[in-house]
């Protein structure tokens, strides 16, 4: 049945067929003259809407529906549907067909792997494990204005770039924690590796993508085939276009992290009674303990490898490598102790101080806090709206409430009632004006902003001042049940009130005294008492806070960097520079350096460009605080720190060799700043190319600041440098009392009962005291080094008699130097036997003091050697880079950055050992520089071939001519 009348509607077909194929012509016309697509679906579809206009024989369609037996009311959703599924496959085919030179994404598919964390527990610690792993490929295509991020080069104007990229990566994290009593632990761990894989092939910018992407499959080399990769990249033609496999980009990175703390925390708390005029109060006293330990590694490296073609048919290599590594390690020690109620015993003295015999004041004594009678009237209900719920999230430290906790009411109430207890005078002021007080300090408090402190005073602005207005009239009614209960007004409530000056004789001959009468009088009382008790509180609150911080702290940072970046022609394919490029590929530099090397000299390898350069930083910092509440405190710090740079060619031709080393000590004690610094910097490289040249001289600074400069402070500190027992003075002698006339003459110029200032020292330790300083023998530097200090650091009389005494009679007779390094290492016992004393030998005796004295004088001359030592090594490495092989491999730079290094540190330890500031406590009473820098500021001055001294500044603050030159 269906086949005859499909056999009919095919006749009928046939018959109106020339008909039909000029409809279809003329809606194909229509579309393309109205810019849409040219799709089948779309011309069916368009076919059927048009069947009834003159345009479309309506038999056409309706005969050939009509004998397939289709419902015509349904054929329209169906070719609706059937237009949707054109169009949708249209869409996804049409990446594959547009030109290459399109900028776009035709394939972008990530596969991950991401499993649940796992947990377990090991002991007391917890940890939570997780990982990941994902892979991807991605099909872009790119032109010449618009080309991938790593892209070195051009591409032709009439030319697309495709790029195919397969990537993957691996990842790792670990965190741990546990208690253990009081103490705390944490750890950290995670771990990353990735790669990808990137290969960009050149077409014809009218290239379909589809074709330039089966031509790709078929131009694939493997990345590790190098022959492979010389048949299959393509040359630049000789107007710089590539048809074909372009270029190959292989990336990787990886790192490592690791991080661990323990903190360990005690708190303690005493509490005693303190006796006061108004009965025992609670004192208490609360201390806190806590010290922390942390240590971190990182470690990190990417690198990047290229390859691709001259245009003589050569492979051209280029290569990236970055590594870097860091480690750190951090202790600290808090401490701090805080002193409480004291408030509290200074509020019993104010009832003391306030003349109330008979007693009113115990009356009205609720009324003596109005903020606490203030949250009385308040209900929960009354801070039921938006603005109060947020002030209480501020109050609680929460995000999530929904509500206003009772918690929270009780904190909002808490402030405000000591606000107003505190900080305003409730008696004597208006409600209104006490209420936009109260907000504008709450809102200070809590720093709400402008926009929520508008919102609460809008919400509850009006129910404060009537709930003030509340507390009044509660003071009218207390008055009236007072005077009801009183049998002699005038005594007990009168006479209070004249002993603080309000005057009352008019209440006296009154024949009746009201609570009205009554109440402005008790206010004036009121607020008397108020003023009294805010003064001698504010007075003490300073001490109900005080508060001693004590702070520890010190860290060690290291860190380390290589990189290179290298770039080569291969001219000959065999096992050897394969062997490289294998090597190369996975960033493996060290591994084929040796056929690296090979390949040069053979000449299968040329055109070598690049660097090798390795970087390194140090610093170690401590420090020490010691704070006394608001009344100041003690700070100490002291960093060491020391960076290094190298930078070598291929050639072996060294581009920078530079190092700096740097240290301050600085003291700040109430107001009064001393600091000494040292800053140094060498240039190899420079001194390399020039014979001449010697390392960069050190440049030292020493400085004094106070708040308050006082004339005996200037004069004892400059006096240290004048008055040098048993050397030669750094400062022309009478130095220091000029520049002190100099200095009182001008704050009398400028007005000034007294000023602030410092005192500058720089020193720069030139060429040709460095030179001088290279050239003598270690023997000589120790003998002088000992002599100084001995003259210097043994400041009392009684070790200094001990010296020359002990000398003299030690085996026959030695020189003060020749003794101290006789006895050095020895105990005091063995000395005392040798020069047969009868003098006791224990812990902290005068002889144990004195043993252990000479042992510091000689470490401190055995570091200022290696001090010199080091700056040797530094001179010596100079010559031995030009020494160096003619074709460096990648760790003679790394060699060079760690022999620096250490050199580096070495000078920086020794001279920390003489470079000091006046300690915290004795700079309290003693102004004058330490002994151990005057030591070596007269070691580097007898060094010197001149008779150099110092010229010290002083700045005097708010003068704008107040320098005057120590001179």
């Amino acid at each position: 049945m269906f086949l005859t009348q499909a056999t009919n509607a095919g006749a009928k077909v046939v018959q109106l067929n020339t008909e039909l194929i000029q409809v279809i012509e003329k809606i194909k016309s229509e579309l393309q003259g109205s810019g849409q697509d040219l799709s089948w679906g779309q011309i069916l579809v368009e076919l059927y809407r048009n069947r009834d206009s003159e345009s479309v024989h309506k038999d056409i369609i309706s005969a050939v529906l009509s004998e397939l037996n289709i419902p015509l009311d349904k054929i329209n959703s169906r070719l609706t549907k059937l237009q949707g599924y054109l169009v949708d496959l249209q869409n996804r085919l049409e990446p594959l067909v547009q030109d290459l030179g399109t900028p776009g994404e035709l394939l972008n598919a990530d596969v991950d792997f991401t499993p649940e964390d796992k947990q377990l527990a090991v002991g007391e610690v917890a940890f939570v494990i997780g990982g990941s792993a994902s892979a991807g490929i991605n099909i872009s295509s790119y032109n010449a204005s618009s080309l991938p991020d790593d892209w070195e080069g051009n591409v032709s104007e009439s030319s697309g770039l495709q790029e195919l990229s397969l990537a993957g990566k691996l990842a790792f994290t670990g965190t741990g924690s546990g208690a253990f009593g009081s103490a705390s632990l944490t750890l950290s761990a995670s771990m990353s590796k990735s790669g990808s894989l990137r290969l960009y092939h050149e077409y014809n910018a009218k290239t379909a993508r589809i074709a330039a992407l089966v031509m790709s499959a078929n131009n694939f080399a493997m990345p590790w085939d190098l022959e492979g990769l010389q048949k299959q990249l393509q040359k630049p033609e000789d107007n710089g276009e590539v048809r074909g496999f372009r270029r190959m980009h292989v990336h990787g990175q990886g790192d490592i992290n690791f991080a661990a703390g323990v903190d360990v925390g005690y708190a303690y708390q005493y509490e005693t009674d303190v006796p006061t005029p108004d009965g025992d109060q609670p004192l208490g006293i609360q201390a806190g303990l806590q010290a922390g330990l942390n240590v971190g590694f990182k470690r990190s490296g990417a690198f990047k490898y290229v390859i691709d073609k001259d245009i003589n048919d050569n492979l051209l290599i280029s290569v990236e490598r970055n590594a870097s590594s860091s480690s750190s390690l951090a202790f600290n020690i808090d401490a701090d102790l805080v002193i409480t109620g004291l408030d509290q015993v200074a509020a019993s003295y104010v009832k003391s101080f306030f003349k109330d015999p008979q007693s009113l004041l115990t009356k009205l004594e609720a009324w003596t806090k109005p903020g606490d009678l203030l949250v009385k009237e308040f209900k929960a209900r009354d801070w039921k709206n938006d603005a109060v719920e947020q002030v209480g999230l501020l109050l609680l430290g929460e995000t999530d409430a929904r509500t206003l906790s009772q918690t929270a009411i009780g904190k909002l109430e808490s402030l405000l009632s000591q606000t107003l207890n505190e900080k305003i005078p409730f008696w004597g002021e208006d409600s209104s004006q006490i209420t936009e007080q109260l907000l504008t300090l709450v809102s200070q408090r809590l720093d709400l902003g402008s926009e929520l402190s508008s919102a609460l005073r809008e919400a509850v602005a009006d129910k404060l001042t009537t709930r003030l207005d509340k507390v009044r009239q509660g003071l009218e009614a207390e008055l009236k049940t007072i005077l009801k209960n009183t049998e002699d007004v005038a005594t007990e409530i009168l006479d209070p009130l004249e002993h603080v000056g309000i005057k009352v004789q008019q209440l006296r001959e009154a024949a009746n005294v009201t609570a009205g009468k009554l109440l402005d009088p008790a206010i004036q009382y009121l607020k008397r008492y108020q003023d009294l008790r805010d003064k001698v509180l504010q007075a003490l609150q300073q001490v109900a806070n005080f508060k001693i911080g004590l702070s520890i702290a010190a860290s060690l940072n290291r860190e380390r960097s290589q990189q290179t970046l290298l770039g080569f022609r291969i001219v000959t394919i065999n096992k050897t520079t394969s062997a490289v490029h294998r090597a190369f590929i996975l960033g493996r530099l060290h591994q084929a350096w040796d056929e690296f090397e090979q390949a040069r000299n053979e000449g299968w390898i040329d055109q070598i460009t690049g660097v090798f350069s390795a970087q390194a930083k140090r610093e170690r910092k401590i420090g020490f605080s010691l704070h006394f509440g608001d009344f100041g405190g003690i700070d100490r710090t002291r960093v060491l720190s020391e960076q290094v740079h190298i930078q070598v060619d291929p050639a072996g031709n060294i581009l920078a060799a530079t190092t700096q080393l740097s240290q301050e000590a600085l003291v700040e004690a109430f107001h009064v700043r001393r600091s000494i610094g040292l800053i140094s910097s060498y240039d190899l490289a420079a001194a390399s190319r020039d014979q001449a040249q010697m390392p960069s001289p050190l440049a030292f600074n020493l400085s004094y600041k106070d708040k308050i400069l006082r004339k005996s402070e200037m004069r004892e500190f400059l006096l240290s440098l004048e008055q040098i027992r048993g050397r030669r003075s750094l400062i022309p002698v009478g130095a220091a009392d000029a520049a002190v006339n100099s200095y009182l003459e001008l704050r009398q110029q400028h007005g000034l009962s007294k000023a602030g200032g410092r005192i500058d020292i720089a020193l720069p330790v030139t060429l040709a005291d460095l030179t001088k300083l290279l050239t003598v023998d270690n023997k000589v530097i120790l003998d002088q080094a000992i002599d100084i200090q001995a003259d210097l650091l043994l400041r009392d009389s009684d070790q200094r008699g001990m010296l020359s005494s002990f000398a003299s009679r030690y085996k026959g007779g030695m020189s003060k130097t020749e003794f101290i390094l006789a006895v050095n290492g020895k105990s005091p016992s063995t000395i005392a036997s040798e020069l047969n004393l009868n003098a006791p030998t224990g812990r902290l005796t005068p002889l144990d003091l004195f043993t252990k004295r000479l042992k510091s004088i000689v470490d401190n001359a055995e570091a200022l050697v290696e001090v010199v030592d080091g700056i040797r090594d530094i001179a010596a490495l100079r010559k031995r880079l030009q020494n160096l092989p003619a074709n460096p491999a990648p760790s003679i730079a790394e060699q060079l950055e760690k022999e620096l290094s250490n050199a580096s540190e070495q000078i920086n330890e020794g001279l920390a050992r003489w470079l000091k500031v006046t300690g915290t406590i004795t700079g309290l009473f003693d102004e004058a520089i330490p002994e151990q820098t005057i030591a070596f500021l007269s070691l580097l001055s007898e060094l010197s071939p001149d008779d150099t001294q110092l010229v010290p500044i002083v700045k005097i603050d708010g003068i704008e001519d107040g320098t005057i030159l120590v001179a």
